[in-house]
């Protein structure tokens, strides 16, 4: 049985290296950063996009109240909308500054302190 030394050699090697599993979770890290940096962009715009939406369809609620009795609500029971709180999972919702004429209606992102503030003309700003 003739067989050389390299080829023995590898034939008896069952395992990697430290080095080589070293290399390749640190591979693995950086992989997975990269995944994780593009995947969370395009989220927090559906998660901004869909906050817009719900501080749209709460001012159409509150215009048609205006509408109907001459002056806007703080309580989301006298809205014809359900409360955005009870379904959103990204961002918490409150009417503010609620005056016979005004109405501030708050998107705030949970757990980041920023957001989008809506008025009663439809104007959004950024917090």
């Amino acid at each position: 049985m003739c067989i050389s030394p390299v080829v023995y050699k590898l034939s008896r090697r069952r395992a990697f290296t430290l080095p080589e599993i070293v290399v390749v979770m640190i591979i693995t890290g950086i992989l997975a950063t990269i995944a994780i940096t593009n995947w969370r962009a395009p989220l927090e715009r559906e998660y901004e996009a869909n906050a817009r939406a719900t501080l749209d369809a709460v001012l159409r609620a509150e215009q048609n109240l205006y509408a109907w009795k001459g002056a806007f609500t703080s309580k989301w029971t006298t809205l014809e909308i359900d409360d955005p709180n009870n379904t959103d999972t990204a961002y918490s919702y409150a009417l503010e500054n609620v005056t016979p004429g005004t109405l501030s209606i708050r998107a705030t992102r949970k757990n980041q302190g920023r957001g989008l503030i809506m008025n009663q003309d439809g104007v959004i700003t950024k917090f």
